[in-house]
């Protein structure tokens, strides 16, 4: 097999549906390659190199002004930028969804590992009423990591 510079993932065939909570993503290889190796909702970086991390991920709700955000952890500590924000407005009779992006530059180092969490946010209340319910298609969304050097 020749060497490729990307890899896609995707979430999981089942996705994920939350309730005020900051969840991880379920994760699988949508294409193997040699960058990284999924288990679960965890990346886990074969070699060292700057990384490239492109994203889509589509979010669906039945609540009025929900506004979801992506987070990314290396190693398991939060880098502190929230990313990817979308914000779904609907009348609440409907079920309507939205696709958040982004992209990111990592240096990473052989056996680093990358977990993506999405939080929501509705008015002021950040994960704090019983109303925040959404979850993410598993066939909207791709990820895309590519070593860059």
């Amino acid at each position: 097999m020749s060497y490729k510079p990307f890899q896609y993932l995707k979430c999981s065939s089942a996705g994920i549906s939350t309730t005020n909570t900051q969840s991880k993503l379920p994760l699988t290889e949508d294409e193997s390659g040699s960058l990284f190796t999924v288990s679960g909702d965890t990346v886990t970086i074969n070699g060292d190199g700057v990384y490239a991390i492109n994203a889509t991920v589509q979010v669906q709700s039945t609540v009025q002004r929900l506004q979801t955000t992506l987070k990314v952890f290396v190693n398991g500590v939060y880098d502190g930028v929230e990313r990817g924000g979308s914000y779904i407005r609907n009348a609440g009779t409907s079920y309507d969804f939205w696709s958040m992006n982004f992209y990111t530059l990592k240096t990473l180092s052989s056996t680093d590992t990358i977990e993506f969490y999405i939080s929501a946010v509705q008015g002021a209340s950040y994960g704090g009423t019983s109303s925040l319910n959404y979850s993410v298609n598993s066939t909207g969304n791709e990820f895309i990591i590519e070593r860059r050097q």
